[in-house]
């Protein structure tokens, strides 16, 4: 508002102006509006000759940026100003918030990046001067804290060649990064971005990570976070059972291996080539197979594994017995144990005395023991052979045209094969004497008879198997039933009541065998060693043998049992007792036939 001495001064100037009595009464009416409205809003009247400043030098200063938000307004004293009126606010023109006597006025908190407008009037004892109106924009806002860091915290099993990611931070202009295994982190570096390349990790090891977003304004930092880098690979697997290039290995095997340091499970290779295909995976050190076969050399690896990845071990390999692995065992004196190499591949096998006899599947016959009377020396040509008998001395073939081939010891006429030598489809021996069964279901006996064991019994046929003794022979007839003749002074050819069921015979030193048909074994004769005393359970075998004072029985299962004279170990079979398909007994040893 204007003073009384404002108005009289402008009333004076318009009389001067004007002249005359009217102008008077002008001057004085233009006084009295001014007087209740005041002049027109910063417009300064024009003094009677006194010098009036505007305000300048303002502070914060004209269009400044990044104005701290706890700043005041501050300009130069305004000579002779009595005081300021203070115009402030984010408008143009800035509102009227106050008057000051001094050339400053405090600002309550101000915001955030806003655009500020204000003004000073100074006013003197004669008027009041304005100064320009100014603007400034305060400082940014703090940038928001870093979130979403990657990896995620407590985050498990993190690669070693991660890199720390975290979502942008608003208002952030770059990042202090805080990282390493302790808790707090040490600082590291600063980034414009929001990602921090790190080199490569350690396995199995935490880490602790934090970053502090900053800009002109300030910092805000985010959380301690943390993660644990992944455990370093397994170790590779070792120690393999079946040992690596192994020998007869069980076809009934199992793989297995010493556990993988690190490992969490394991791939499994396994098959006939090199490299072997992949089969499965296991969580344990182990993997079951099926049945393998005869014969064959197995490749296999293991790849141990676990979240960081994993290890291979080496390609191991093992090979299982040959089919037709001939096991022996007892007395040996002789050699008649010692099977000549290569030991498969035997699909029959023959022994009585003390010399042993293998057939093969080729139809060679391997032969080897005692050979004083050349019993193991096989004519040639050493071919066509299906099947094979051994007596005491002596060794007989039969070939696959029907026609047999015998060779040793001949005291007797044993290897004098009768006329017309064709159409057999069975040969046996027994200690000096033969049997041969015809197609026809007859038996041909030769070679030693002072007991009468080569007088086959009338009716001579009906016959489907013959077997022969010391100095007795049997033969098994299509209804079941078993004759026998010969030397009877232990009573084995007095076949036990009720003479049928039977489906297969043997012979002992002194002692005979008959298998029923219900798998059960009926022995008589001499049973002076508990040869004739057939083990429990008497049941579930599809085989029988006898030797010179012992016998044995092959099971539907494949094992055999043996009981009688063990004084040289004939009735110890060996483990594994499984898989066997033929059994024979000579006279202090056996032989078993596998797969």
């Amino acid at each position: 508002m204007r003073s009384v001495f404002d108005c009289a001064i402008l009333g004076r100037r318009v009389l001067a102006f004007a002249g005359g009595p009217g102008a008077f009464w002008v001057a004085g009416l233009l006084c009295f509006s001014l007087f209740l409205g005041g002049c027109p809003a910063n417009q300064a009247p024009e003094d009677d000759g006194g010098a009036r400043v505007a305000p300048a030098a303002p502070s914060p200063a004209n269009k400044a940026r990044d104005v701290a938000i706890d700043t005041d307004l501050d300009w130069t004293d305004a000579g002779g100003a009595t005081s300021y009126d203070v115009y402030f606010g984010t408008t143009n023109p800035p509102p009227l918030v106050g008057n000051t006597a001094t050339s400053a006025w405090a600002l309550d908190t101000l915001d955030y990046g806003t655009t500020y407008y204000w003004q000073i009037v100074a006013r003197y004892d004669n008027g009041s001067t304005p100064g320009a109106v100014w603007s400034f924009s305060t400082e940014p806002p703090p940038p928001e804290a870093p979130s979403n860091p990657n990896p995620a915290t407590k985050a498990r099993d993190v690669p070693v060649d991660a890199d720390l990611d975290w979502a942008d931070a608003a208002g952030a202009t770059s990042y202090d990064v805080y990282f390493s295994t302790t808790n707090p982190p040490a600082l590291v570096g600063n980034t414009e971005a929001s990602a921090w390349a790190l080199g490569s990790l350690s396995y199995g090891t935490k880490y602790y990570w934090r970053v502090v977003a900053k800009n002109a304004t300030g910092s805000t930092a985010g959380a301690v976070w943390s993660f644990s880098s992944q455990p370093p690979p397994p170790q590779a697997p070792s120690n393999p059972s079946p040992a690596d290039q192994a020998d007869d290995v069980s076809i009934d095997a199992d793989l297995d291996w010493a556990d993988a340091a690190g490992a969490t499970s394991y791939d499994v290779y396994f098959g006939t080539t090199d490299p072997p295909p992949l089969v499965g995976n296991t969580p344990s050190s182990a993997w079951a197979l099926g049945t393998l076969s005869y014969g064959t050399t197995y490749y296999w690896r293991v790849v141990a594994k676990n979240a960081t990845g994993s290890t291979a071990g080496p390609v191991w390999a093992f090979a299982t017995p040959p089919s037709g692995l001939i096991v022996t065992w007892g007395a040996n004196n002789n050699g008649q144990c010692n099977v000549p190499g290569p030991n498969a591949g035997f699909i029959a096998v023959a022994t009585h005395g003390l010399h042993s006899l293998g057939l093969k599947a080729d139809g060679s016959i391997v032969a080897w023991g005692n050979n004083a009377d050349g019993q193991c020396n096989v004519p040639a040509p050493n071919r066509g052979f299906v099947a094979v008998a051994a007596g005491w001395y002596h060794s007989l073939g039969l070939k696959a045209d029907g026609s047999i081939v015998a060779w040793g010891d001949n005291a007797w006429g044993q290897c004098n094969v009768p006329a017309p030598n064709s159409g057999f489809v069975a040969v046996v021996a027994g200690g000096g004497h033969n049997l041969g069964l015809k197609a026809d279901g007859s038996i041909v006996a030769w070679g030693r008879n002072d007991e009468g064991q080569c007088n086959v019994p009338a009716s001579n046929s009906g016959f489907v198997a013959v077997a022969g003794g010391g100095y007795h022979s049997l033969g098994l007839k299509a209804d079941g039933s078993i004759v026998a003749w010969g030397w009877n002074a232990d009573g084995q050819c007095n076949v036990p009541a009720p003479n049928s069921g039977f489906v297969a015979v043997a012979g002992g030193g002194y002692n005979s065998l008959g298998l029923k048909a219900d798998g059960s074994i009926v022995a008589w004769g001499s049973n002076d060693e508990g040869q004739c005393n057939v083990p429990a359970p008497n049941s579930g075998f599809e085989a029988v043998a006898g030797g010179g004072y012992h016998s044995l029985g092959l099971k539907a299962d494949g094992s055999i049992v043996a009981w009688g004279r063990n004084a040289e170990g004939q009735c110890d079979v060996p483990m594994p007792n499984n898989r066997f398909f033929a059994v024979a007994g000579g006279d202090f040893h056996s032989l078993g036939l596998r797969e």
